[in-house]
């Protein structure tokens, strides 16, 4: 029921629903409990008519003027170069162990870079 009511202040809030409108569905959902109950259906009312209305867009008139079409002139510009890739340190090393099987013993292979 919560979620309803909660439905209710969203369609309010973008305007798809007038408060009336949604007191309206309010009763009707709440049925007995809720219309006999002005204590709880006041300030519904005034909740949903102080609830803050979502902006909506705002369509913008678009005239364009076939004359007032502006070409740029774009200067083609050489590519750039790639950068060199610099040279690794001396004093890298690559180490490669390795076993045959798991019992077997472990080979270690070292080659400076």
């Amino acid at each position: 029921m919560l979620a309803k009511l909660q439905t209710l202040f969203n369609k309010v809030q973008r305007g798809e629903l007038s408060v009336n409108d949604a007191m309206r569905e309010a009763r009707v959902l709440l049925g007995d409990d809720g219309a006999g109950s002005p204590d709880f259906m006041t300030p519904l009312q005034s909740a949903l008519e102080d609830a803050p209305r979502f902006p909506q867009q705002i369509p913008l008139p678009y005239e364009l003027q076939d004359d007032e079409v502006i070409e740029l002139d774009r200067a083609q510009r050489p590519p750039v170069p790639p950068q060199p890739r610099p040279a690794p340190p001396e004093d890298l090393f690559r180490v490669e162990v390795w076993r045959d099987s798991k019992k077997s013993e472990r080979h270690v292979t070292l080659v400076k870079l």
